[in-house]
């Protein structure tokens, strides 16, 4: 049986070029924000209603920090 799998990537936050303060998260607000998330993208790309979320993935790419969410059926 051939898994089949769904990548979305989103753009978590653009952090200021030089920063002398330490950026923070709230776990649970973390969490929801991945959750509401999630249903973006099953809203936005209805096949997804029948993939899981299998992965996740965070980037840091210069000043942007990206979130790749990886779908498997």
């Amino acid at each position: 049986m051939e898994t089949l799998r769904r990548r979305r990537v989103v753009r978590v936050l653009s952090l200021p070029s030089v920063s002398s303060q330490p950026i923070t998260f709230d776990v649970d607000g973390w969490l929801d924000w991945l959750r509401r998330e999630v249903q973006r993208a099953r809203e936005s790309e209805p096949e997804l209603q029948d993939y899981h979320l299998h992965d996740l993935h965070i980037a840091f790419e210069g000043t942007n920090v990206k979130l790749r969410m990886d779908f498997r059926k």
